[in-house]
């Protein structure tokens, strides 16, 4: 379809296409709605924020970065942050909102000759936070550590009781600097934390960045803004595919938005699942070789403007899409709360024990996971 057609189908609908779409999470500049500059979703925190969407954002697509430069409608933006270009950009919309040529007259000449793919463009090194996520990982202890007891003391508190193995891919910083910024860009720091540093892993095993969970000596959870925050990637490539791989997964492995989220599903089930941060890197996880069914452990959100279905539910249609019927899909059973934002399966767990988890044997395969799911996660007998 031609440009204009698309971008007339996407008008009114581009905080929706740009969620689904994009890797990064835009929801703290959808939120402003173009009334002050946030940090780049692109390269993170900043002492200055670069970047907004236009107040027309929902009709045009449009946002500028300070840093990064103008882009005029969603597919510029699009371009940007898929890192690709907006006839690529065009496709993606183009598909995401099922429209077709139907009109386009059939041309009765021979196609031309397929034209051969650039070669893909080389990451660009994040220098700065590059050597920052090199430094804290390797600071960082094994949660095994008797020095990492406020970790431990933290999933506990959370309701995650009884783990005797505990996830690689997690450590504990013992002293990370917090900072916070105000609508002018300044840096203030609110204090010094140990902090629970999960590795973000890309489909090739490379650690693409860090998310960082901020608490107290005592497990809870940093008296700050934002305790639980994802640090700048170490280099421009698209965080799309990216997962926090807590436990080896078998024949069937379960996805979840947040950690401590999927790490109740396999204390419940014994089920290995993955967490993938946030619910627009939930539907691009890249799935790994032998893995035969996935099950989603969904959150139940609040609707929004932008996703009226709820944030979790619409991630789930848009892996049903994706995964078809190699994906099922369990949501939590409990009605929201007043004044909640949703509910996990962490509160499940919390609320009724795992004898409120649905049943997955039909999930599993006879060399299932369920009893030890790697020797990494499991209930102290």
């Amino acid at each position: 379809m031609k440009f204009q057609d698309v971008k007339a189908a996407a008008s009114g609908r581009w905080p929706e296409i740009v969620s689904s779409l994009s890797p990064f999470d835009l929801r703290t500049a959808l939120d402003a709605r173009g009334r002050k500059h946030v940090d780049c979703p692109v390269h993170g925190e900043s002492s200055k924020k670069p970047f907004r969407v236009f107040k027309d954002f929902a009709e045009t697509g449009g946002a500028v970065c300070s840093r990064c430069g103008n882009f005029a409608d969603g597919f510029a933006l699009l371009a940007w942050l898929n890192n690709c270009d907006a006839v690529e950009a065009k496709n993606q919309v183009e598909a995401h909102l099922g429209l077709s040529d139907r009109n386009t007259e059939i041309s009765v000449r021979p196609a031309p000759a397929p034209a051969s793919k650039p070669e893909p463009k080389a990451p660009t090194a994040n220098p700065t936070w590059a050597r920052r996520l090199a430094q804290w990982w390797s600071e960082a202890l094994p949660l095994t550590s008797p020095k990492s007891r406020p970790a431990r003391s933290y999933f506990h508190r959370r309701g995650l009781r009884g783990i005797t193995n505990w996830p690689e891919v997690l450590r504990m910083h013992p002293a990370l600097d917090y900072f916070e910024s105000d609508d002018q860009g300044s840096l203030t720091k609110l204090g010094t934390f140990p902090c629970i540093l999960a590795a973000v892993i890309r489909p090739n095993g490379k650690i693409a960045t860090l998310h960082r969970t901020y608490i107290t000596a005592q497990g809870l959870k940093a008296p700050v803004p934002a305790a639980k925050k994802l640090c700048p990637a170490a280099t421009d490539e698209p965080l799309g595919g990216v997962a926090i791989p807590l436990v080896k997964p078998g024949e069937v492995l379960g996805l979840a938005e947040g950690i401590e989220t999927a790490m109740a599903v396999t204390l419940a089930t014994g089920m290995p699942v993955w967490a993938a941060i946030s619910d627009a890197l939930l539907t691009q996880v890249t799935i790994p070789d032998g893995v035969r069914r996935v099950v989603l452990w969904s959150d139940k959100d609040q609707p929004s403007k932008s996703k009226p279905e709820g944030a979790g539910a619409y991630a789930a249609s848009v892996m049903k899409d994706r995964l078809g019927a190699m994906l099922s899909v369990h949501m939590p059973p409990m009605v929201i709360p007043p004044g909640e934002k949703g509910i996990d399966w962490l509160d499940v767990l919390n609320q009724h024990g795992s004898g409120c988890f649905p049943s997955t044997t039909q999930s599993h395969t006879p060399d299932s996971n369920r009893a030890h799911p790697q020797r990494l996660f499991r209930r102290a007998s």
